[in-house]
């Protein structure tokens, strides 16, 4: 079963606190990355760290 809502985390890991929640569907942009984890930026421009696991990218597009 797909959550609905992903935490977002001060820190890449479980034991960091949470600073705020995604919706599914949220595009996130991708600043950084440590162990399983991404450091993003989401739409209202705040920044935290999200289990990479519970993400999918997205296709780049062509160039040309």
């Amino acid at each position: 079963m797909l959550a609905e809502r992903l935490n977002v985390r001060s820190g890449p890991g479980v034991r960091q606190a949470v600073v705020g929640q995604v919706v599914r569907g949220t595009r996130l942009v991708i600043l950084g990355n440590a162990a399983g984890w991404w450091y993003v930026q989401l739409p209202d421009g705040e920044t935290g760290w999200v289990m990479a696991a519970f993400t999918t990218p997205l296709a780049q597009p062509a160039n040309g």
